[in-house]
């Protein structure tokens, strides 16, 4: 295993792209990969690469404090289509991350104007847990496990998720915005690519190891003790999936001004 950390995950794709046609290397990938692209970050794009599976979905979570008057996504998005930057945001650690992406996702569909609103991004989502709970900002934005200590302890409350269906564990109460009335779902997914060019007997051996890893009862523990969704593609299916939500993606960075 090499570790190429940097650049939202450039530097490790540029790494990658070098053996084209080689299916003895793989790179971990989320929807980065992705939006490294439209913003400008990277020439590198999902096409120069070769989709081999999604392995999980992880979603986003919108939370307040406690003892936030704020109760419900309903009447966050009532308060945020009058006025836009009325509540501010912690969005993790950059402008056009899958956090910010994710609540502008939500409110765009809610009929909010997403340019306006009042975000800031910290160093990390520790540094956001704090600005939160520290009376900083009105709300933080992140993973849906970010949450789950300060959920535990009573400190934090969930507005909404970004979920198709409402998790389990300490997130069962935690509503989703399609029972709110905004019917979107945002899957910050991980999946795996591997170098272009691969031939279809590399694709066949890959598609056959990753669908044996997912039925694997270990594999399948750790998802649920993680409060993933179980969202297996293969390599086929995964391009589908990636052609799909790069058009979606390149509209929501488009709307938010980040789009090159």
């Amino acid at each position: 295993m090499v570790n190429k950390p940097g650049g939202s995950g450039a530097i490790g794709y540029t790494y990658l792209r070098q053996f084209s046609g080689d299916g003895h290397y793989l790179a971990i990938a989320s929807p980065t990969l992705l939006t490294n692209h439209i913003v400008g970050r990277t020439p590198l794009n999902y096409s120069d690469f070769t989709p081999v599976a999604q392995l999980m979905s992880e979603y986003l979570v919108v939370y307040a404090r406690a003892d936030s008057p704020l109760q419900t996504g309903k009447q966050m998005v009532e308060t945020l289509r009058k006025n836009p930057a009325a509540l501010s945001m912690a969005i993790g650690s950059i402008v056009g991350g899958t956090a910010h992406i994710g609540v502008a996702a939500v409110l765009e569909t809610a009929g909010v104007d997403i340019r306006k609103l009042k975000t800031v991004a910290f160093k990390s989502g520790a540094e956001n847990v704090t600005a939160l709970l520290g009376g900083h900002v009105d709300l933080a934005v992140g993973p849906a496990g970010q949450a789950v200590p300060h959920l535990r302890n009573g400190k934090v409350r969930v507005i909404g998720i970004t979920a198709p269906h409402r998790l389990g564990g300490v997130l069962a109460e935690a509503p989703t915005w399609k029972e709110q009335g905004v019917d979107v779902v945002v899957d910050t997914w991980r999946g795996v690519m591997a170098p272009g060019a691969l031939s279809p007997e590399q694709i066949a051996f890959w598609d056959m190891a990753f669908a044996g890893v997912v039925r694997d009862p270990e594999w399948k523990a750790v998802v649920d003790k993680n409060l993933w969704g179980s969202t297996y593609r293969n390599s086929a299916d995964m391009r589908k999936m990636l052609d799909a939500e790069y058009a979606q993606l390149k509209d929501i960075l488009t709307n938010l001004g980040l789009a090159k």
